[in-house]
């Protein structure tokens, strides 16, 4: 139970930075400079996500964070059970690839023409991804005793959230 709470006072702690930093670049930050902070914000967001999609699709076993909450080496797993290990991982890179090839298409063209409908379009479809891939990786941390990559997750919700707010 004291790895739930202090899961849940990390996540508490990742969104108050986040609005103090959007409250920081709303107070400080000429309007004039928004459009160009949500731009770099949404593409930090869509290079992880592509970054993420390369590791998961290209990599030969499940990563060190799914050994731990599995407690099992990739060694010690059926043909079927790494087979299916490595489908999961490749579903969840398209994913992530979907997202972030979206999202650099959407910044590349209507969002560096100024249509208004971009930034929240950005918003929704990079988190039509990363929110399931938060609960997920939520499940996987509370259940466990692994460490996946939460904060860096929930971290790139909140840049996303902070690109859409400075998109208008």
């Amino acid at each position: 139970m004291d790895s739930k709470k202090a899961l849940i006072k990390k996540c508490l702690i990742a969104l108050v930075v986040g609005v103090v930093g959007l409250a920081g670049i709303l107070i400080w930050a000429p309007k004039t400079h928004h459009h160009s902070i949500a731009f770099v914000c949404f593409a930090i967001c869509a290079t992880g996500f592509f970054v993420a999609g390369c590791v998961y699709f290209f990599t030969p076993k499940f990563l060190p964070y799914h050994q731990q909450a599995s407690d099992m080496d990739w060694e010690e797993l059926t043909p079927q059970s790494r087979g299916m290990a490595l489908a999961v991982l490749r579903i969840v890179a398209g994913g992530f690839l979907c997202a972030s090839v979206a999202t650099f298409i959407l910044l590349w063209i209507p969002y560096r023409q100024g249509l208004v409908w971009a930034g929240p379009a950005i918003f929704v479809i990079y988190n039509s991804m990363a929110i399931p891939a938060l609960y997920g990786t939520y499940l996987v941390a509370s259940n466990t005793p692994s460490n996946p990559p939460l904060l860096p997750v929930l971290t790139a919700i909140i840049i996303s959230f902070v690109g859409m707010i400075l998109s208008f």
